[in-house]
């Protein structure tokens, strides 16, 4: 568990009082916010010179369309009940809105506006480029799934932003080893004028998106270290006013912000975190933490933290008051949320309405199940259960062996939305589903290696602080001392396996895998292509590939 830090009392007390909510928002419109800046500056008896409005988004995870709160598919149903929330097309009509409101207001992307849907699993790059360049995107980062469809998808999408005016700052990535990235260049940092204040903006993306997806010989430096560096040039350069857009988790936004003390504000994402200030929030969301976060340092000065949930169900809204030495003096804001009141935009309708029809006759192919409405059986289990019957059903390749497998498991973070209790099924709910297009791989591991995996996947699990390492399984089992009620914990229930005994279990793979001497690896992939073992041939060669 860490430490939230939170606002000196002081200003903690004008925040309560002068601070904008998510009623004031949607009913006042966001001038009852701008009201609500310029009475508490006023009151405080000095003028600040600079305030800058940050409008961002996060980890929309190809929502193109709108959702339902969760972030599930829309049925018909909850449409005509006007109970979907979200899409681009809401996005974009209060980015308009504020933006008119609030000339020189940013709007940022704190990466993953990749994969998630239908429609990027159908469309890929092309509907996402489509819609981010009409979004009027400012400033954006990378995220780890913008690499999913490796180097030369990524290529297309940051040629067609550039094209669009849309920056895209890379802080912490080297393209120069990679040929289908080599030629683009992404700054590090850059800097624009607002009011003749001049405003710097870096950006980076978690270095482990290097173990996460597929980068090619993309190279990732540390954030703390690569920020500080650019920070401290455009100090150098008399820029008193920095603002970070990361993709690298809100723990690690923290201390980045923490360690980086030239740093003002950071708009972050990757761990889709709900921060709200205040009440007003929807009841199936609960605040992780204060929006802003306030994050005090050593030498007493503040930097701010924020992040938009996911899947564009809010826009984050932020204003923040600077004195004359650039140093952060009063904020305020909240997650706008977009629900029905919002209207769509008709613009970005019809652009959606050009590629729909390919999604639509993909997506509406059904998928009849006997698990439908089961009520009992949790949706990873499950979907755990259906590996693992996959190749019950099969003849073992093994003489005396029934099965080719012993179990089946999964990390959690794979699943992404539920499915409705239906009894058709359709494609389109199974990619919402598990919209990332991992293989399954049989994989031998013995009895320490499990133990390892196992103990990893609960190493840091909490209520508060969820993992999508936590391992969705079927046909495992644990046992140990009972522990009482409540009293769940490290030392109550451990895992218990034989350390030398080897066992098969099938579980998804992502492409290239890059372990050698983490995993070993035996049987073949389901739907195993000669490209797959062309991007991968390490692996290959150990398997028996050519």
């Amino acid at each position: 568990m860490f430490w939230l830090p939170r606002a000196v009392e002081g200003s903690t007390k004008k925040r309560a009082e002068y601070g904008s909510n998510l009623e004031r928002l949607q009913k006042g419109g966001a001038s009852s916010t701008h009201k609500g800046l310029q009475k508490m500056v006023g009151q405080a008896g000095e003028q600040a010179p600079f305030t800058l409005t940050v409008l961002h988004t996060n980890d929309v995870h190809a929502h193109i369309e709108e959702s339902t709160k969760n972030g599930a598919m829309c049925s018909e149903k909850d449409k005509q009940n006007k109970s979907c929330v979200g899409g681009v097309a809401r996005i974009k009509t209060k980015v308009k809105e504020l933006k008119t409101q609030y000339p020189g207001a940013l709007f940022m992307n704190a990466g993953d506006f990749f994969q998630g849907t239908a429609w990027y699993t159908v469309l890929k790059e092309k509907i996402i480029s489509a819609v981010m360049t009409r979004m009027d995107y400012d400033y954006v980062c990378l995220g780890n799934h913008e690499f999913d469809d490796g180097p030369e998808g990524l290529a297309h999408h940051l040629l067609a932003l550039q094209k669009a005016n849309v920056t895209i700052v890379g802080t912490n990535t080297n393209f120069s080893d990679e040929p289908a990235l080599r030629n683009i260049s992404l700054p590090k940092s850059v800097k624009i004028k607002i009011n003749n204040v001049t405003v710097g903006i870096v950006g980076a993306v978690l270095p482990e998106t290097r173990f996460l997806s597929n980068t090619g010989k993309v190279q990732f430096e540390d954030e703390i270290q690569s920020i500080r560096r650019e920070a401290e040039k455009l100090e150098s350069e008399e820029v008193k006013v920095i603002v970070a857009i990361t993709h690298s988790g809100y723990p690690r936004d923290i201390e980045i912000v923490k360690q980086v003390e030239q740093l003002d504000l950071l708009v972050g994402g990757h761990t889709n975190t709900f921060l709200y200030h205040g009440q007003g929030y929807p009841k199936e969301n609960t605040p992780e933490g204060d929006y802003p976060t306030v994050v005090n340092r050593s030498d007493g000065s503040i930097g701010l933290v924020v992040q938009d949930y996911w899947f564009g169900k809010f826009l984050g809204f932020l204003q923040v008051s600077f004195d004359n030495n650039g140093k952060v003096t009063k904020w305020t804001g909240n997650p706008v949320l977009l629900n029905s009141s919002v209207q769509e935009d008709q613009e970005m309708l019809d652009v959606i309405d050009c590629y729909k029809e390919n999604v639509t006759r993909a997506i509406s192919e059904s998928r009849r199940t006997k698990f439908a409405g089961c009520e009992s059986a949790t949706l990873g289990n499950l979907i755990a259960d259906g590996f693992f019957a996959y190749y019950a059903d099969k003849e073992s390749s093994e003489p005396g062996m029934w099965s080719d497998v012993n179990g089946a498991l999964f990390n959690g973070g794979a699943v992404r939305a539920p499915i409705p209790q239906n009894r058709n099924i359709t494609m389109g709910h199974i990619l919402a589903t598990m919209p990332f297009g991992m293989s399954v791989v049989i994989m031998t591991l013995n009895g320490s290696e499990l133990r390892s995996m196992f103990e990893y996947s609960v190493s840091e699990y909490s209520f508060q602080k969820k993992q999508g390492r936590f391992l969705q399984v079927s046909e495992f089992h644990s046992w140990g001392p009972q522990s009482k009620l409540g009293r769940w914990g490290r030392k109550s229930h451990r895992i218990k396996l034989a350390r030398n005994e080897s066992n098969k279990q099938a579980t998804p793979f992502f492409l290239p895998a890059d372990y050698p001497t983490r995993h070993r690896y035996s049987g073949s992939y389901m739907n195993r292509t000669a490209e797959k073992r062309k991007r991968c041939p390490a692996l290959a060669k150990r398997r028996g590939g050519k």
